[in-house]
């Protein structure tokens, strides 16, 4: 099976362009060449006097290959330069050595780019072994910002494009137009505060290249439909904030990704694609984040499929509470086999939403409280059609619970009227295949369903009459729901004909919290509290995630 094709997306930085001087030893006299960065109020500077200009200042870059990476660095030595002599040098006083390259005395000075170097040594690597395909494109990301009055943005690494542009094609052996630069910044401040107050990567520039991403994957798209291609990004160089903007553009418009953060003498074999990488505190404290809002307003679906969509075995296994998420979500979509399947995992043994689960699902009650749940949870995420085919799927439900409870306590296996024989076994298969969704008929004909609610003490009969009774002038709107017709002003009579008769209030719309609810479950026990179990499960859920998300 042939490897995905590949998009490298790199950033640029201030330091990623370095000069390469000799360096005399003061004892053999013998010149060693070393790299060496530029102070960075230079950067400008120098990069202008190469590029522009009727005489720019000669250079030439070396070939990225492992020769360069052996060149070694002067990290505590920096260089200046000076536009008026057109000179490189440290300054004096910088641990006692004095490095000078004079334009004018001795011509063309050579430059290199080590962590760029790095990463085509370890895209090389990736290819030979068979873990990534053909590279399709090549995008640099780096900033311009033209000078104000007010700011000179003396450090701008404004040429660093065109100083690598036709190495960096060489070395990756494709054509020097497959290789193109985004200048996300040309302008204004390079930050800004959300409404938290929390410090982040412009609009203005992540838009820029988001765009570009996106522009990128049209132009594959159209290329070849079929072919999707993996993003490589390579964020090693360049401004910390953009790391986490171009990582989740090209997680978006890319679907696969894999990070290339080659260091400049790269171990051999480190970090490869097929290594499944753990997810960063940051990204799991904000997935987190959004799971919570989701899971306190009821979307119990969506906060299991944000926890666990493109998150691996071993990640689950890290954050078990994933895995505990997706059990309740089975639970209450009806898939009861899978929601024990989850809760079995020795990951999530120790957590407390498998326990306040297994506690629901042992309840004789089970199907009745995992019924109001979803109309709880269905109504806290304003799914208004959902909500109204749950309360009739209920009030179905409630009765044949209370006919299976009364049966079970009158010990009666046979009934025989009308020539309808029923026996318990035969209601319990029909209470367990009692459907989701009301749209389905009842396994039981509404007239044997009667004659067995004749049998049934008054006040069972009472409670199951005073909730039908409510329910009884919304009943017309079943239908729309049922067939997603159900409008929002459809919704806003329900809601003001259940509130005019008490079982709701105009900033209360609870299917737990209601009385009529809490009498149906007492039924069976009296100490069976919907409102609280629903709660408890959500609480558990959000402890869960609290406790055991950032464990190593």
């Amino acid at each position: 099976m042939s490897k995905p094709p590949c998009v490298l997306l790199a950033t640029l930085g201030r330091t990623d362009v370095q000069v390469v001087l000799p360096v005399e030893d003061p004892t053999t006299k013998q010149s060693t060449p070393y790299r060496f960065s530029l102070v960075a109020p230079s950067t400008r500077a120098f990069h202008q006097a190469c590029h522009e200009g009727d005489s720019p200042l000669p250079w030439q870059l070396l070939p990225m290959e492992e020769a360069t990476l052996q060149i070694p660095e002067k990290r505590d030595i920096l260089l200046e330069y000076d536009a008026a002599s057109r000179e490189l040098y440290s300054p004096l006083g910088q641990k006692n050595i004095f490095v000078k390259h004079s334009f004018s005395e001795h011509g063309r000075v050579t430059l290199c780019a080590p962590i760029l170097t790095a990463t085509v040594l370890q895209l090389r690597e990736w290819r030979n072994a068979g873990t990534i395909g053909d590279l399709l494109q090549v995008v640099l990301f780096n900033t311009r910002r033209q000078p104000t009055p007010e700011q000179k943005y003396e450090t701008e690494p404004i040429y660093a494009f065109q100083f690598v542009q036709e190495r960096l094609a060489q070395a990756l052996g494709i054509d020097k137009s497959l290789v193109s630069e985004c200048i996300f910044l040309e302008q204004g401040d390079l930050y800004e505060e959300d409404q938290l107050g929390e410090r982040h990567l412009a609009y203005e520039a992540a838009r820029r290249m988001d765009e570009k991403i996106r522009e990128v994957r049209e132009l594959l798209r159209q290329r070849n439909p079929k072919r999707v291609p993996m993003a490589v990004i390579a964020d090693v160089g360049g401004i910390p904030e953009t790391k986490a903007v171009l990582a989740a553009s090209a997680r978006y418009r890319f679907g696969n990704v894999r990070f290339l953060r080659a260091t400049e003498r790269p171990p051999r074999g480190v970090c490869p694609p097929t290594v499944q990488r753990l997810i960063s505190p940051a990204e799991s404290l904000e997935t987190r984040r959004h799971v919570r809002t989701l899971v306190q307003m009821g979307a119990f679906e969506a906060a299991a499929r944000l926890a666990n969509d493109f998150v691996t075995d071993q990640q689950r296994q890290t954050e078990p509470w994933r895995i505990a998420l997706a059990a309740v979500a089975a639970a209450l979509r009806g898939d009861i086999s899978q929601a024990q399947q989850h809760c079995s995992s020795p990951e999530v043994t120790p957590l407390q939403t498998p326990q306040r689960l297994g506690e629901i699902l042992q309840c004789p009650q089970s199907r009745l409280l995992l019924t109001a749940f979803r109309v709880e949870a269905a109504l806290r995420s304003q799914s208004w059609a959902e909500a109204l085919r749950g309360m009739f799927t209920f009030l179905d439900l409630a009765q044949l619970q209370a006919i299976d409870h009364f049966l079970s306590q009158q010990k009666m296996h046979c009934v025989n009227f009308d020539s309808h024989p029923l026996n318990k076994a035969a209601l319990n298969v029909s209470v367990r295949n009692l459907p989701d969704s009301p749209q389905n008929s009842v396994p039981l004909s509404p007239k044997v369903v009667k004659k067995y609610l004749s049998f049934l003490s008054d006040p069972t009969k009472q409670t199951l009459d005073t909730l039908e009774q409510i329910f009884k002038p919304i009943r017309r709107y079943r239908n729309l729901a049922t067939h997603n017709w159900l409008k929002q002003r459809h919704w806003n009579r329900v809601r003001n004909t259940l509130c005019k008769q008490g079982f709701w209030t105009q900033k209360n719309l609870q299917f737990l919290h209601p009385q009529p609810i809490k009498d149906i479950f007492r039924l069976f026990r009296n100490d069976l509290d919907p409102e609280a179990l629903y709660q408890n499960l959500v609480d558990a859920i959000l402890e869960d995630m609290d406790r055991y998300s950032l464990r190593a």
